[in-house]
């Protein structure tokens, strides 16, 4: 009967009409896509962090996608997610300051801190500190809500090392401190993992010629057990490069013939009483 008050062709108008949107949403996820892929600094279980800078060159229709997108992917659908959450996620892209945050239904968080996005999914029931592994794309920072600290990534150029400055290629500093290293970038690969102590580690550390295990190394440098569970340890491709806040791999260290350089420093987030 409501049929008949209207077009006799209105269901194969609206047909045509859903298969037409049907295929330009194919087309545009195609399009976003790799956009995406530009934005995401790190990918961990129920974890993504987009880069704002990335962000901030997009139009405001794309940034949109990639919000939605996001969520998607961390929560698993966007049921109760609605336009407004996604402008309100906007707005603290555009206007939020550090450590400004949200709460989006189903136990999403977005956080913007360091010049990231960081979304994150409903915590874990395990308490303390637990296992963890990330995952970094790019040179970045990445938030370790595990432990508080941010590990910092950043490419720099070969001049810019204090050895080749100085004049003298014979005198390198790997370690400006034991909180930062420089690697020979052309040693590694990304993405670059970063996990948390497992039984059976081994690594060369800096200035020797064999492998040592990581327990034996905590122990004879008297690193507590506490802090031994939230010790971040970066591996590029299966392969420990760097005990942060204590020691690197020899293999990756900087050399006469090093053309890239890639700087890690890990930044303790400091308490103040």
């Amino acid at each position: 009967m409501l049929k008949a008050s209207y077009n006799p062709k209105i269901t194969e108008t609206l047909n045509r009409m859903a298969s037409i949107l049907r295929t330009e949403e194919e087309w545009i996820e195609e399009v976003i896509n790799p956009v995406f892929k530009s934005c995401v600094s790190a990918v961990e279980n129920k974890k993504i962090a987009l880069s704002v800078s990335a962000m901030y060159r997009l139009h405001v229709a794309a940034q949109k996608r990639i919000v939605r997108k996001t969520i998607a992917q961390v929560k698993g659908n966007l049921r109760r997610i609605t336009y407004t959450h996604t402008d309100a996620v906007l707005n603290l892209l555009q206007k939020g300051t550090d450590c400004a945050s949200l709460d989006l239904p189903d136990h999403i968080r977005v956080k913007r801190d360091r010049g990231m996005l960081l979304f994150s999914g409903a915590e874990s029931s395990d308490a303390g500190c637990g296992n963890f592994e990330y995952s970094i794309l790019a040179p970045g920072t990445i938030f370790i809500e595990e432990t508080g600290d941010y590990l910092e990534f950043s490419r720099i150029g070969r001049e810019d090392m204090p050895c080749f400055k100085s004049g003298d290629p014979g005198r390198f500093s790997f370690q400006s401190s034991d909180q930062a290293v420089f690697f020979d970038m052309d040693t590694l690969s990304f993405p670059i993992i970063i996990r948390n102590f497992r039984p059976g580690d081994r690594f060369t550390p800096l200035g020797m010629s064999g492998t040592q295990k990581v327990k034996k190394y905590f122990i004879n440098n008297k690193v507590p057990g506490k802090e031994r569970v939230k010790c971040p340890i970066l591996l590029c491709q299966g392969k420990i490069v760097w005990i942060a806040g204590h020691r690197m791999d020899e293999s990756v260290k900087v050399t006469p013939s090093t053309r890239n350089v890639l700087k890690a420093e890990l930044l303790k987030v400091r308490v103040e009483s």
